[in-house]
């Protein structure tokens, strides 16, 4: 279940989502319509979210109270788990859902640390993450998973050499190259720390992939 966000371009059409990410097991995905854009205010926005996955839980819920048990919920927002969370408080269900916390990077503010408290398990993407969820916020290690992050096989069947990558790019082979290939967005803090390594290595060449406009020229 998932909300549609208007962009002027880059949206990724309905009936091409599981090529896209090389799924071959296909499952159903609800898309929700919105009003809101990529530039929405973050306020509308968040508020907007809430309301619409509260809606969606309560009604999963309701068409599964005989198992509850069976039913599993998880997000990479807290956002998306908020709602079951609230729930599971005020009904003290018997036979509650599993609520699974996905995490690629830590927020360390109050609502997202009440998610990760209030998780039966979190998915992590990395051991970096899990030693700081025991460390920093005490979570107990048995309810942590690193589940990495899988690459489809689909991206990987035509791969091409280093040396044939060098010359699309037009990069000496010569050239030391470090290269990120992952999300990019204004104040990312990984993004930041590379730039500044950047700038101590004068020698290497670095190199980053992807990105809207508006992120690459910031």
């Amino acid at each position: 279940i998932t909300p549609y966000i208007h962009r002027y371009r880059g949206n990724i059409k309905r009936e091409n989502i599981f090529q896209s990410y090389g799924v071959k097991s296909k499952f159903s995905i609800t898309i929700f319509f919105t009003f809101l854009w990529d530039s929405a205010p973050k306020l509308i926005t968040g508020l907007t979210l809430f309301f619409y996955f509260s809606f969606y839980t309560v009604f999963i819920i309701i068409f599964n109270l005989r198992s509850l048990s069976s039913v599993i919920i998880t997000s990479p927002t807290s956002l998306g788990l908020l709602p079951i969370i609230y729930l599971n408080q005020i009904f003290s269900f018997k036979n509650k859902p599993i609520v699974i916390s996905w995490l690629h990077e830590i927020i360390f503010n109050d609502r997202s640390i009440m998610t990760y408290k209030n998780s039966d398990l979190l998915a992590v993407s990395n051991s970096k993450i899990k030693e700081d969820l025991i460390e920093k916020l005490g979570i107990d290690a048995s309810k942590i998973i690193v589940v990495l992050n899988p690459v489809s096989s689909s991206l990987i069947e035509n791969i091409i050499s280093r040396e044939d990558a060098r010359k699309q790019l037009k990069i000496d082979n010569n050239i030391k190259l470090i290269a990120y290939t992952g999300k990019l967005y204004i104040d990312q803090k990984e993004v930041i720390d590379i730039i500044s390594a950047a700038e101590r290595l004068p020698d290497y060449k670095f190199l980053f992939t992807g990105g809207k406009p508006h992120v690459v020229k910031f």
